[in-house]
Parts: C-alpha cells; structure tokens; sequence
C-alpha cells in the first residue's frame, strides 16, 4: 500500500464534503447547495439558506473492529455532524418543515449515493467498512432566523497502529 497525503480520517472528511456539493438541481436534487464549509479555528462561517456545515466530533477507539496482526489494525467511530441550514422567506408558500425535511433527504441522498457509498471507495481503496447515520436533530439559531436540521453519520474505519494515513 502507498502512503496517502491524508490520514484517512482527512480523506473521509473530504469525501463527505464533496459528497454534499453534488447537491445541485442539475444533478437531480430539489436545491443548489449554497456551499458546503468546514469550520475553521474562528468559525470561518455564517448560517445561510441551504448551507451545510461539517464538523467533525471526537472519535472513539472500536476495539471489538481491531486486527490483530504486525503491524496491529485499530479501529475508530468517526462521528461527523452535519448541519443543514434553511432560511424560508416570510412570503414563502411553503412550510418551512417541508424546506428542511427536502433538504435533510437530499444530503442523505448525496451521502449514499455512490454504490457501496458506506465504504467510502470514491477516490481508491475502500477507507472503511461501514457507515451509518444516527437520529438527526432540529435546529433554531439564536436569534430564531434559520432553522435546520443536523444528520449525524457514523463512519468507521481502520488503520495499521502505527500508520494512519494507510487504510487499514
């Protein structure tokens, strides 16, 4: 196996945004995305109609998914919340639910949609063995502008103990 310029967690995390720009109307979605941002050191965003923040949360160690072997192969949870923004305008005809629950299916969509979507094969090796989304939560910002709705995916993956830009 090559050593990747990424950790593999790094390549997943840029395959889930890429995944969520493909959501444009032109690739059969019901919206163009605004943009899809990952949140630098200082927020590095500001919520907008239909803008998908990722943000990575903590991992956790799977150790029933270890490998035994030389070089040991570990196993982690990746959690991922993806915050989906929806601004409706106040003369909008259509509920703002509605806006969210299109916009919430439409990243699912993207998420799963190359075959075998759950390993994440879209630039090479496999990068895991599976994935799964969690029960996601509405939202309000502060100020009671935008609404939205957060998807929770779980992506787990392994790599060599001592090499984690090597799949594993």
């Amino acid at each position: 196996m090559t050593e990747a310029q990424y950790p593999v967690v790094e390549q997943i995390a840029q395959i889930v945004v890429a995944r969520l720009e493909q959501l444009t109307v032109a690739n059969g979605y019901k919206h163009d995305i605004a943009d899809v941002v990952r949140p630098t050191v200082e927020g590095g965003y500001s919520p907008e109609n239909l803008l998908a923040v990722v943000e990575q949360g903590d991992a956790e160690r799977e150790k029933d998914h270890d490998y035994e072997g030389n070089p040991n192969r570990i196993a982690w949870g990746q959690p991922f919340v993806i915050t989906l923004f929806v601004n409706a305008s106040n003369k909008a005809a259509v509920p703002e639910d509605q806006l969210v629950n299109v916009f919430e299916a439409d990243a699912i969509k993207a998420l799963t949609a190359p075959d075998r979507w759950e390993h994440f094969p879209d630039s090479g090796p496999d990068l895991a063995f599976e994935a799964e989304f969690r029960s996601p939560k509405r939202i309000l910002t502060s100020d009671g502008a935008y609404a939205g709705t957060e998807v929770h995916l779980v992506v787990h993956y392994r790599h060599p103990e001592n090499d984690p830009y090597t799949v594993g």
